[in-house]
């Protein structure tokens, strides 16, 4: 640990002896090396020894200074130099100081919904709410300012509004090489036909300026490789406040009282629907709402409870899920619900082309995506994959940074999020055919959250995959939790007359038997499979020949969920069998809530369970 702190002080004095006291340039690998301590919450390292810019250097000492002189100006101006986090915590014995210092929380949050909007291209949520201007000029940690990544996105509009709230001061920001928004156009010119890089030169931006490495903007037009566009993704983070509204009025330089406004707002509001307007009444809690289930547990049955409930926000859930099979084409007598519905088709476009770009590697595409719909960031295809499963074994390192720069808890979440067969997006990184690219995607993923010593179905931890191929799905399935799934097959496949209990099993053991003289072969369990015959399959489970669904797969989702649940199905069959065997009543009845399951045939004799319980005597079972 001494070593590694040797090495990280040494690191950041070569990086000051590269700093000018008349502007803030350095060497590319130290501003690298700095910036990533500070992203790390190593902010001791970096300012005990300070960050200058513009002949001002940021250390404690100095915050502590500016502190005591109530210096507000260069309090502020760490702040927008995007080195916030290092006025956390910090106390004033000043009334004046102590405001900013306890507003830097709720500054930061302004910080990150201006950088968030240019990131994803949220004009809407932009204009929603008015800031402080420094805010639309402020810079991330990176040194990289929104206006930067605006143009580096290919967001005008985002763009145009930056300058506009600045009084067009955004076009004259360098990040801490030097280089301005037209070095960043340039960059990406060969991607947009030169259309930002021109749109900044009708505005009279100086394209002879030269950055720290001496490369005016034109220069760019063919380097652009050398600008680090993957950080124009990254979101600032920010603490949680209790009070963070998009379209909540303009804060003040200090005071940001707004909370209390808020607060009254919603007790003036409260009347309308209570008349009980005693401070008890207004203080009791609110039921909080049951959270969404998870993506492997959503079921039709659930879908359809969600329809007659109008509860749209889980019908959305659903098919972004990977469930919109469940939700497509189905009716529903609310008028919101069937709106819904006919959107489901779109949104399932959007999903798999989403998938598309992030297979393909295109960032940029995967940020269009996101502006116009930042739930696909954490969307599944039918499998339970997300996209940056799919960029990580891909070796698409962009994609997944810009997948993972977003909101902490969001990325530590799709960090860790698995698929059917509990593989994260470490078992995926490991199949990278590039080890450089793979290594540096592990690292990118486990920062974020990933768990490397997460194992799968299989007991394999992700390192595993680095020799190893998947296994193909139809050999082994996910152990499922949803018995409910065998209902949907029985509501096509169940008897209509059950009057006779005796009588109807003698019916059902000879249709059992024709049904297992027909599914014998392979080719007549693929007809099962592709005419959707779930009663067909059903009668084949119980006959005791289940083994032969789960060695095939399909492409049709519902289908591949029946196949995915045989392996429960045949689970209680086997616990009923046993139940028979012990003569034990009170299990039985519990396990028998569908008369199908006294049907099923022991796989080895070829006896049904109604046999054996004669076989062994059980005049109560038998009865």
């Amino acid at each position: 640990m001494k070593k590694e702190n040797e090495s990280r002080l040494k690191c950041c004095s070569n990086f000051l002896q590269s700093v000018s006291t008349e502007a803030f340039t350095m060497k590319e690998t130290n501003n690298d090396m700095c910036n990533k301590y500070v992203r790390e919450g190593d902010y001791e390292i970096v300012s005990d020894f300070g960050l200058t810019f513009s002949g001002m250097e940021i250390n404690n000492t100095n915050i502590r200074i500016w502190i005591h002189e109530r210096d507000l100006a260069s309090l502020e101006r760490v702040l927008w130099e995007g080195y916030g986090h290092l006025l956390q915590g910090q106390t004033s014995t000043s009334g004046k100081v102590r405001k900013f210092l306890e507003a830097i929380p709720k500054l930061l949050n302004d910080i990150k919904e201006v950088h968030e909007s240019a990131v994803f291209g949220d004009v809407e949520a932009l204009t929603s709410k008015e800031y402080r201007q420094p805010i639309y000029a402020s810079k991330d940690v990176n040194g990289i300012s929104a206006f930067h990544k605006a143009v580096a996105n290919g967001h005008k509009d985002v763009a145009e509004y930056l300058m506009e709230k600045t009084d067009r001061s955004v076009l004259n920001l360098v990040d801490r090489q030097g280089r301005s928004p037209a070095h960043y156009a340039a960059g990406v010119a060969q991607e947009d036909d030169r259309a930002m890089y021109n749109w900044l030169l009708e505005y009279g931006v100086d394209d002879d300026k030269i950055d720290d490495l001496m490369h005016p903007p034109p220069y760019y037009l063919t380097h652009g490789h050398q600008i680090k566009y993957s950080l124009c993704s990254f979101v600032p983070e920010a603490p949680r406040v209790l009070v963070t509204n998009r379209s909540s009025s303009p804060t003040s330089p200090i005071k940001i009282n707004k909370r209390s406004t808020s607060k009254k707002r919603s007790t003036e509001q409260a009347p309308t629907n209570n008349n009980n307007h005693s401070p008890e009444a207004e203080k009791e809690p609110v039921v909080k709402e049951q959270p969404f289930p998870q993506w492997n547990k959503i079921t039709k049955e659930m879908v359809s409870k969600w329809i007659k409930t109008v509860d749209v926000p889980r019908l959305e859930h659903a098919v972004y899920m990977g469930r919109g099979n469940y939700v497509k084409g189905r009716t529903a007598w609310n008028e919101d619900v069937r709106n819904f519905i006919l959107t489901v088709p779109n949104i399932m476009a959007s999903i798999e082309n989403f998938h598309t770009t992030a297979v393909a590697g295109d960032y940029r595409a995967v940020g269009r995506h996101l502006a116009s719909d930042r739930k696909l960031i954490t969307s599944r295809d039918v499998h339970g994959r997300t996209a940056l499963h799919k960029a990580a074994s891909e070796g698409h390192i962009e994609v997944v940074e810009r997948l993972l720069n977003g909101d902490l808890t969001s990325a530590e979440t799709l960090a860790k999020a698995t698929e059917r067969e509990e593989r994260s997006a470490l078992h995926y990184a490991a199949r990278a055919q590039d080890e450089k690219r793979r290594a540096e995607i592990e690292e990118i993923i486990v920062k974020a959250g990933g768990d490397p010593k997460h194992r799968d179905n299989l007991d394999n931890l992700p390192s595993y995959y680095y020799e190893n191929e998947f296994p193909p799905p139809p050999k082994r399935s996910k152990s499922p939790t949803k018995i409910e799934a065998e209902s949907k097959a029985n509501k096509e496949s169940d008897v209509e007359n059950d009057n006779n209990d005796q009588e109807q099993n003698d019916d059902e053991d000879k249709k059992s038997k024709k049904k297992k003289k027909k599914s014998t072969s392979n080719s007549e369990v693929d007809a099962m499979l592709e005419n959707k015959d779930y009663g067909a399959m059903v009668d084949l489970i119980l006959a005791g020949h289940g083994h032969k669904l789960t060695e095939k797969s399909s492409t049709d989702d519902d289908v591949q969920e029946f196949i995915d649940n045989v392996p429960a199905f045949q689970g209680k069959i086997s616990a009923i069998n046993k139940a028979v065997e012990e003569g034990s009543l009170r299990e039985l009845q519990t396990l028998l809530d569908r008369k199908k399951f006294a049907l099923a045939k022991d796989r080895e004799t070829g006896i049904n369970f109604l046999h054996k319980a004669v076989i062994l005597g059980h005049s109560d079972i038998v009865r």
